[in-house]
């Protein structure tokens, strides 16, 4: 089977069911892509679009089937067709068939639970599974939602097209945005995972605990002494956790906790020391963001050690800015906090 039927649990406790499209789908298809184009301006046709004969968009279906590196996935909540989404090898042409087009429609009114990102980690999942190497999108740049989402599962923007497409008449830019399957990519944490992200955040904030002279001594309750109780307790509490993998290895991890007032908190952002300065933090961070956004978040919070400017400064390139100080009494040094609007 070129893709076994996955379910999840949406955010509003409505079970999507993702699986591989079929002829049998050609009438469903078309009233939903019809559908679909009138919902927004987001996409390259608009209500109506697709005045297809449903017996030919049948026989495309079953061709799509038999293309083994290419896939059109069905997404339904109940007996409702509800995302579209589709990864097309460029097979025609020898030299670019280790790439393929990645695209994802949602209703309107499903946006926010989290089908977008279902559909496409299941694509990127099938895409490294059949063997392509480069994955490509445009998205109308002024799309922050689409942009962000697809930024926190790993795309780079590789440059900006003017005049992408017109909407009544007016020019809309977009971003072409790549992800490269040969790097590192970002999963969510899985149980069996959270060993290797307890090495992780250890590793990565013992430099950290080096550089401000933390010990168990003067400051057990430092991140890089965090015990695996308290992952695994945050885990089992359905706190929103990621990790970028390479080869299988994890390399970096990050959480996100929801707090009183309604906003999220980034909790222990880890990179391994030798993947630093490759853009792993930003995609993390890319990823919290994301998931803060699609919770209802207005805020995006973070506690760090005040007196690292680096630190600092990178939270302040990343729109993050300083909301106050805090000297507790049981940690050697000051706390400054700092906040990002994520609506």
């Amino acid at each position: 089977m070129k893709f076994a039927p996955q379910t999840h649990i949406l955010q509003d406790g409505r079970t999507l069911l993702l699986r591989e499209a079929e002829g049998a789908d050609a009438p469903q298809v078309l009233s939903y892509l019809n559908r679909v184009g009138g919902e927004s301006d987001n996409l390259l046709f608009g209500k109506d679009g697709f005045p297809l004969p449903v017996e030919r968009e049948a026989a495309f279906l079953e061709r799509q089937r038999k293309e083994e590196r290419s896939i059109m996935l069905a997404g339904f909540v109940g007996e409702e067709l509800v995302s579209i989404a589709s990864c097309d090898a460029l097979t025609a042409r020898e030299r670019v068939s280790h790439r393929a087009s990645l695209s994802v429609t949602v209703r309107k009114e499903f946006w926010g639970l989290g089908i977008g990102r279902k559909a496409m980690e299941a694509l990127i999942a099938f895409a490294r599974q059949a063997g392509l190497e480069v994955l490509q999108l445009e998205v109308r740049a002024d799309n922050t939602r689409a942009v962000a989402l697809y930024e926190s599962l790993g795309f780079e923007k590789m440059g900006l097209y003017k005049n992408y497409m017109k909407v009544n008449g007016q020019g809309i830019d977009a971003w072409y945005m790549n992800l490269y399957l040969d790097g590192p990519v970002l999963f969510p944490v899985k149980e069996e995972d959270l060993e290797a992200c307890l090495s992780v955040i250890h590793s990565a904030f013992a430099t950290v605990a080096e550089e401000f002279s933390l010990t168990r001594e003067n400051c057990p309750a430092h991140t890089s002494f965090l015990p695996f109780e308290r992952l695994r307790q945050a885990w089992e509490e359905n706190q929103p956790m990621a990790c970028f993998k390479e080869s299988g290895r994890v390399i970096g991890y990050v959480a996100v906790a929801p707090q009183e007032d309604g906003s999220f908190e980034v909790k222990h952002l880890a990179v391994l020391p030798e993947y630093r300065h490759r853009g792993c933090g930003e995609r993390l961070m890319a990823w919290a963001e994301t998931q803060a956004r699609q919770e209802g978040a207005a805020l995006l919070k973070i506690g760090i050690i005040e007196e690292s400017t680096v630190l600092k400064a990178w939270y302040q390139k990343l729109g993050f800015q300083e909301t106050g100080t805090h000297k507790f009494p049981h940690l050697p040094f000051t706390v400054g906090f700092m906040e990002k609007a994520v609506t």
